[in-house]
């Protein structure tokens, strides 16, 4: 009797764990078979397509044995299983809706055991058919660049309607074109045009379909403007090389840069360029300021007093001083009191600003340089 016992206790406790795990599979099934509910898909979602296009349509399932109904443009329902595959067409300016539903029934009872969508209330897409316009693409985009570049205009027919023309044009100020390039192709034509020298450069294009559909229009253009974009500081600080190399040349020690002359420099420049003045340090600029204290009561930018220095400045335009080294040929060539300065051993300090907007009506590169000793 006492064995029996212990046989049956060690019988309990080799079953009640199984038993358990079975439970627990079973309720995991349970909880899968909900989050796992029937659904369908449809390739492609409907969409723009050109007129007399034959459209291979799919609707598929995520499980086995599932009927799909359907139908096209209002008509009477159709089924099959789970994928199904028909074409859809439409001549120009229809708009074909495609309905559908779908069920999975028990094959024992033939039972609905799911469904997603209804007849009441089923699934649609549209699948609109229509001759568009060309479109055209020219990049990169419009804005400043650091350097010139190869722009590419390209047009593209994706509805296939035929002979695709792209005529484009270029400008270097954006009000006188050259003549008119055209590239003709059928569904994708493209062509490149080099960006090789000015401040600024103009490209516009336009595409017109067999059907004389034209993008943006027959007599307007799609259109990008790129302009250079300068580094100022830069500039300025390799004109300070430059003069510097001059010095050591000479046995002369290197002047240092000084900021806040720099910013005064700077500004001033900016503001003679809005002006249109001649960027002279005694001449105001755009905002009423000259470079530093005159001793007239006048706005100024650098306070001599504040920074205890003692200072000589200067201030010239051109529309030829686009680089420092055209800079320095012309303070060789038309400032040679300038360049003394600029060699004189007693100045210690250095700043400088330029300015140009290659946008702008004003054409004139300004300089602005400040020396300063203590």
């Amino acid at each position: 009797m006492l064995w029996e016992a212990v046989r049956r206790l060690r019988m309990r406790r080799v079953i009640l764990p199984v038993l358990v795990v079975l439970v627990l599979i079973g309720v995991g099934c349970q909880k899968k078979e909900k989050k796992d509910k029937l659904k369908t898909s449809i390739t492609p979602k409907g969409g723009t397509f050109f007129p007399g296009t034959q459209v291979d349509v799919k609707i598929s399932a995520n499980r086995q044995n599932v009927t799909v109904y359907y139908r096209i443009a209002g008509g009477s329902w159709a089924s099959g299983d789970a994928p199904v595959s028909f074409q859809v067409t439409g001549n120009e300016g229809d708009s074909i809706d495609v309905n559908w539903y779908a069920e999975q029934k028990d094959p024992n009872t033939g039972d609905v055991v799911a469904m997603d969508a209804s007849e009441q209330k089923p699934h649609t897409v549209t699948f609109y058919f229509r001759d568009k316009a060309p479109t055209v693409t020219i990049s990169p985009r419009s804005g400043n660049y650091s350097q010139r570049m190869t722009i590419t205009i390209s047009a593209s027919d994706d509805d296939g309607s035929g002979t695709l023309t792209l005529e484009y044009q270029t400008s270097k100020d954006g009000q006188n074109w050259s003549s008119t390039t055209t590239v003709t192709g059928t569904q994708n034509v493209s062509a490149t045009v080099d960006w090789t020298d000015g401040y600024g450069f103009h490209v516009r294009a336009r595409a017109t379909d067999s059907k004389q559909q034209s993008t943006p229009s027959p007599t307007d253009w799609v259109q990008n403007d790129y302009y250079l974009k300068f580094d100022f500081l830069s500039m300025c600080q390799d004109l300070l090389s430059l003069i510097n190399q001059e010095r050591q040349n000479q046995g002369i020690s290197p002047l240092q840069w000084y900021s806040a002359m720099a910013d005064a420099c700077q500004e001033h420049a900016e503001q003679s360029y809005v002006g249109n003045t001649d960027g002279m340090p005694t001449t105001p600029g755009a905002d009423g300021k000259i470079l530093w204290d005159d001793g007239s009561g006048t706005p100024y930018r650098f306070d001599r007093k504040q920074h205890k220095m003692s200072i000589f400045g200067t201030g010239f335009r051109d529309p030829d001083l686009y680089s420092v080294q055209k800079v320095v040929e012309y303070l060789k060539q038309w400032g040679q009191n300038i360049w003394s300065k600029l060699m004189d051993p007693q100045y210690q300090y250095f700043g400088a600003g330029c300015y140009f907007d290659p946008k702008g009506s004003n054409k004139n590169w300004y300089w602005v340089i400040l020396l300063g000793y203590k």
